[in-house]
């Protein structure tokens, strides 16, 4: 009986009734029996002693002895079935009165039932009402006047939620929004994928702090920047905002790799807190020179490999990041070496290595060296982004992920100077204009005559093949009189190293170089000045270049022909041995 209550079973109320009104009933009738029979034994016995004692006082010789007689079984029967007959009216009764009890209780939950599941909005919501009235006891109905409170809290819950929902809603649009201005206008708009140049960038969300940036030079060099913000989101979009117009302008302008990292820890400098800075990764292919530069900056190492995944050669990061140090401490240098005719060349983001699965540990080094060697080329950077996602469990990482891939087989066709042969005409400015330049000194160091010239061409309003004809042109000239005439290197030296000794010989070079600029003359110059004829209805118009310098070198400039540097002017004239020269296109 005890278990049928404590129990957590679940039974019919009429039960829980008849049971608690049997198990009284039995109690009482045990309890009235047992009362009963007390009285009556000792009604019995004062009644023996009060006839005693009267007989006593009437005959006080005698000895006389009374016993009554003990209750007999046909009164203990009355007892019993006159109890039984109470106790059966009084169950039948109680069952009655359950039952009444129950079936109205039955009906007030089916109707909240169905008042539970016709609740399909926040309005059905809102006009719910348990109806506390129609239960029968008083703790049943506060009970479900508690529901109807409750109710009333998830309907301000709800509309709270709604609230929040559309606020969320119109947050992810604007951030959709945000982004395809950001991305589609700044990153993509102009963009210059060449052939054998692919990239990924998996973002953790709507904005992305990794950018991938490929652009091409007037020069004919292709620049790569892989760039990473401090931070996710729209923040890290905002620090890596700069470095996108810098990069863009510089190499529009034809600007060096040197020119171009400095001028970006410049402005990230200037214009960024003193906690945001972006680690990055600057590659220059240069076709004209056929050297590789890659400048790592904070970022995890980017590996050449050969087909089959095995890694040739690794570039760790050896600067700091860009926007930390000022300019006197920041440093330029770049690894070199000669231009790869096959092979690949990787690039990432920490958001690769660092994502780590449930169990904490990172996708690491090792998994992406081993994952390299099971892939294809071809697949390097779907079949990666597969891996972390494996690893991770989770399609959307926790920081993002970024992969540049180099081809450089594919590479061959884009890796040759501006397409400047394509030119027939000049599409000169109507009036004539005559523009000069002169540095010396350290100035020299700087190589910035050919940026300079792209600058004062754009001013004109020139078209944009005809600035990197003549921007090449100009690039050439003073690149191979800085060389031959000023540094008084040897004009077949760089050449020569890189057949005999590769990139041994190409550091050579450069360090010859070094040496050359550190013992340049105070009085050092080189001179460039460019004057044009507009053309007439009878003559096409000519366009003027000169180069003038006073080193002690000496060149017959025979070393440009292998750059089929002769299709971009019509005349070249060498004067004063090779110290003052001109080109007209």
């Amino acid at each position: 009986m005890i278990r049928l209550f404590t129990s957590k079973r679940q039974l019919s109320l009429r039960w829980y009734i008849f049971f608690a009104i049997a198990l009284s009933c039995l109690i009482v009738f045990v309890g009235a029996s047992t009362v009963s029979s007390l009285q009556y034994e000792a009604l019995m016995a004062r009644q023996e002693a009060v006839a005693k004692e009267q007989l006593q006082e009437r005959f006080p010789d005698q000895d006389i002895q009374i016993q009554l007689p003990p209750i007999t079984a046909d009164v203990r029967f009355t007892y019993i079935l006159s109890f039984s007959f109470f106790s059966l009216f009084f169950l039948l009764l109680a069952g009655y009165l359950s039952h009444l009890a129950v079936r109205r209780i039955n009906r007030a939950l089916s109707r909240f039932q169905k008042q539970i599941n016709s609740i399909q909005s926040a309005q059905d919501l809102r006009d719910f009402n348990a109806q506390p009235e129609g239960f029968v006891f008083n703790e049943i109905s506060e009970a479900f006047e508690e529901v109807n409170k409750l109710a009333r809290q998830l309907d301000s819950i709800l509309v709270d939620k709604s609230l929040l929902e559309t606020a969320l809603e119109e947050s992810e649009h604007e951030d959709s929004m945000a982004a395809e201005i950001l991305y589609g206008h700044l990153i993509d708009k102009n963009a210059d994928d060449p052939l054998g140049v692919t990239h990924s960038i998996r973002s953790s969300s709507n904005f992305s702090g990794d950018i991938v940036l490929v652009r091409r030079s007037p020069s004919g060099s292709i620049f790569v920047l892989l760039a990473d913000a401090t931070g996710h989101g729209l923040s890290a979009t905002i620090t890596i905002m700069p470095v996108i117009s810098v990069f863009d302008a510089m190499v529009n302008k034809g600007h060096r790799m040197p020119f171009i990292l400095r001028e970006m820890n410049k402005r990230l400098l200037n214009d960024l807190p003193d906690d945001r800075f972006v680690a990055a990764t600057l590659i220059e292919l240069d076709p004209m020179d056929q050297e590789l530069r890659l400048w790592n900056g904070a970022m995890p190492q980017s590996l050449l490999v050969n087909a089959q995944g095995e890694v040739l050669q690794s570039f760790q990061s050896r600067h700091m990041a860009l926007g930390i140090l000022d300019d006197q401490l920041f440093e330029t240098s770049a690894e070199r070496l000669p231009l790869p005719q096959d092979g690949y060349l990787l690039s990432m983001s920490d958001g690769l290595l660092e994502q780590v699965n449930g169990e904490d540990d990172s996708f690491g080094e090792k998994r992406l060296l081993d994952k390299l060697r099971q892939l294809q080329p071809d697949n390097y950077i779907t079949g990666l982004l597969e891996a972390v996602e494996d690893h991770s469990r989770q399609a959307i990482p926790d920081d993002d992920i970024s992969l540049v891939l180099m081809d450089f087989d594919r590479l061959k066709s884009r890796l040759s100077p501006a397409e400047g042969c394509q030119f027939t005409d000049l599409n000169l400015p109507r009036d004539p204009f005559e523009w000069k330049i002169k540095v010396q000194g350290e100035q020299l160091i700087n190589e910035a005559l050919p940026a300079l010239t792209h600058d004062f061409l754009q001013t004109l309003g020139m078209d944009t093949p005809l600035i990197q004809r003549i921007f090449t042109v100009a690039h050439e000239l003073t690149s191979w009189v800085l060389h031959s005439n000023i540094l008084e290197l040897s004009p077949n030296l760089k050449s020569q190293l890189l057949e005999t000794k590769g990139e041994a010989g190409l550091q050579y070079y450069y360090q010859q170089r070094r040496e050359a600029l550190e013992r340049l003359p105070a009085d050092s110059f080189l001179e460039l000045c460019m004057f044009s004829e507009p053309g007439t209805a009878v003559e096409r118009g000519k366009l003027e270049i000169q180069v003038r310098d006073n080193g002690l070198g000496q060149s017959a400039l025979l070393h440009l022909d292998d750059h089929n540097f002769h299709c971009h002017y019509s005349h070249l004239e060498v004067l004063e041995d090779g110290h003052f020269i001109i080109a007209r296109l």
